[in-house]
């Protein structure tokens, strides 16, 4: 597969590119290319895969470099590391979470004791107006046991009369 940037021209126009493109990128007069028969495009080309495979080959030396460096005692460290800190994280979350519980029983227990105080003052009212009540229903009963004893003694007092 080849690379880089293809110009298709007339022969004219080629061989004028040609001899610019190649005094530009070698410094060298073009007839020694002719001679070897290369064309422009080929000549770009091949200096282009010389750059591009000396990139690569320095490149693959950073990489055995950068493995040579990070030896496996360096990842076990690494991992170790890693390791711990997922420890500290896991241990944070889980204080955390026993934070956040605390906080809703401080605040569920904050709400039951308002319920109890509200409770106790239901309860309180509850018994006065049951005081009341009872007041009422003594009252009630006193009138009425005051009457039935005022028709008592009347009904004594006529049967006595009849019995006189």
């Amino acid at each position: 597969m080849q690379t880089g940037i293809q110009i298709y021209l007339s022969p004219l126009h080629s061989a004028t590119l040609f001899n610019y493109l190649f005094i530009c990128f070698s410094g060298k007069k073009p007839s020694c290319c002719l001679e070897r028969g290369l064309t422009c495009c080929a000549v770009v080309q091949e200096k282009r895969g010389y750059r591009e495979s000396r990139l690569l080959e320095n490149i693959n030396k950073s990489v055995l470099e950068t493995n040579e460096q990070m030896s496996p005692a360096n990842f076990e460290d690494m991992k170790h590391q890693l390791s711990d800190i997922n420890k500290r994280l896991e241990a944070a979350n889980h204080m955390a979470e026993r934070v956040q519980q605390r906080e809703l029983e401080a605040q569920q227990g904050t709400r039951l004791k308002a319920n109890m105080e509200q409770l106790k003052e239901d309860w309180a009212e509850f018994l006065k107006e049951q005081q009341r009540l009872k007041e009422e229903v003594d009252e009630e009963h006193a009138r009425a046991v005051g009457q039935l004893s005022a028709k008592y003694n009347e009904k004594k007092k006529e049967l006595a009369k009849f019995t006189l």
